[in-house]
């Protein structure tokens, strides 16, 4: 595929139902023809057709994708908060990533009880193609996204989440929070749960844990309940990954005690062709405790 040299501005034409025409086109805006969501079908063809011309057949909805992006240097990318966190989770990428993304940060994962509720309230507000990611409890709301409308997710990060179904000891335990969180005084994240979050040499840092501490009081009570009420219905996703057929990124912190490194290891051998990322020196929350590794490893990603 070769860029226009005159314009670098690409068009899309659906020609067959799961395909597409690039054409350079100088003076064509083309945010008037790359935000149509691309052909809901599976591509028959994985690679670029040449035709006369200089015209390129796309069979790939992925590749129609990135074509459009070529002309667009900013990528939109939604990013999804884990439990108890806010858009403060991922505010490192926000500023660091703002030369090559268009980044929002989504809080409806705090407004549901019901995981398909949230994702499609996310997909709702979405552009019709747009890169996502999400850590933890987010990262449960992206694999139902990609369940739901695989075809509008250019491409995926799963940051220090899991594919596995809670075991019922573990609903248990959250049914119990969900009852002392109604009956008695929410805490938030405490000294005692910090640990939990982010690496042990971070405990120390008062600008960090006070950060970790303050998005917990934000979500509060009562979105603490819906997002428990949410995780606790979620399903297996494992039978799902090897579905997944974009350029992925599987990120987690060496140190994660909640979501430990062997289940990413696990997602990035069933997901094809995802890339593993190991953030040194980091818990729970490597957005925050890492930021400059995890803006590396994303720029990679949003670049692949």
């Amino acid at each position: 595929m070769r860029k226009c040299q005159s314009s670098g501005v690409y068009m899309v034409f659906p020609t067959l139902p799961q395909c597409g025409i690039i054409v350079c086109l100088p003076g064509v805006n083309r945010a008037n023809v790359c935000q149509s969501p691309a052909p809901n079908t599976t591509p028959a063809l994985a690679k670029p057709r040449q035709a006369s011309g200089g015209v390129v057949i796309l069979c790939n909805v992925n590749e129609i994708s990135r074509a459009c992006h070529m002309a667009d240097e900013k990528i939109p990318l939604i990013l999804i908060p884990g439990l108890l966190c806010t858009d403060a989770l991922w505010q490192a990428q926000v500023d660091g990533l703002a030369d090559v993304a268009r980044v929002t940060v989504t809080a409806e994962h705090a407004r549901h009880t019901d995981i398909g509720a949230i994702a499609g309230a996310i997909l709702a507000a979405a552009p019709p193609r747009f890169a996502l990611g999400g850590l933890s409890f987010g990262g449960y709301i992206a694999f139902e996204i990609m369940r739901r409308a695989p075809h509008r997710v250019d491409r995926l990060a799963l940051f220090d989440t899991t594919a596995q179904p809670d075991p019922e000891e573990r609903r248990k335990l959250r049914r119990d929070l969900i009852k002392q969180a109604q009956i008695g005084r929410f805490l938030g994240v405490t000294d005692k749960l910090l640990p939990n979050f982010i690496h042990p040499d971070r405990l120390g840092d008062t600008v960090l844990t006070d950060a970790v501490k303050n998005m917990a009081l934000s979500v509060g009570r009562d979105g603490f309940v819906r997002q428990q009420t949410a995780i606790i219905g979620r399903t297996d996703s494992r039978r799902d990954l090897a579905e997944i057929d974009c350029p992925t990124l599987v990120l987690v912190g060496r140190q994660d005690v909640l979501t430990p490194l062997a289940g990413h290891e696990e997602m990035q051998a069933a997901i094809p062709g995802a890339e593993l990322s190991v953030i040194e020196d980091s818990g729970h929350l490597p957005t925050m405790e890492r930021p400059e590794a995890v803006n590396q490893a994303m720029r990679d990603w949003l670049g692949a």
